[in-house]
């Protein structure tokens, strides 16, 4: 999945209007596991899927969890995940190893972090990965 994580990160950064936000404070990682975060900010996990079709073993559908986070207000976080939203939704994003297509797969929820006193957006997205070798 280090493909996947790097794809995720990369297109992420590459994006203008998602790093006027959050500039390069996209963590691969919960937020209770990153080390003094600053914020705004995105984090991402990547958790296995459903097992991969022996009949066609180049396709793989893990989930992903996407998180937004400010320590301002539930409004500059929705700007930060619709931001989010945008770079990703149904879209197919390749490496020089993966074809990766992502859908929203759960409802958004807020939630606020009371350690980092930070208010965030979280959904779990599913990914359509089809390897190129």
């Amino acid at each position: 999945m280090q493909s996947l994580l790097s794809l995720i990160r990369s297109t992420a950064i590459g994006n203008g209007s998602l790093t006027v936000l959050v500039e390069d404070r996209i963590y691969p990682a919960e937020l209770a596991l990153i080390e003094n975060p600053t914020f705004p900010c995105v984090n991402f996990r990547i958790d296995g899927g459903p097992p991969a079709d022996r009949d066609i073993p180049k396709i793989v559908y893990p989930n992903i969890q996407f998180w937004a986070w400010s320590t301002i207000s539930y409004a500059q976080t929705h700007q930060v995940y619709e931001v989010v939203f945008d770079i990703f939704e149904r879209q197919n994003l390749t490496s020089s190893d993966i074809y990766a297509l992502f859908h929203e797969s759960s409802g958004r929820a807020e939630i606020y972090d009371p350690i980092s006193k930070a208010y965030g957006i979280s959904a779990r997205w599913s990914v359509h990965i089809t390897n190129r070798t």
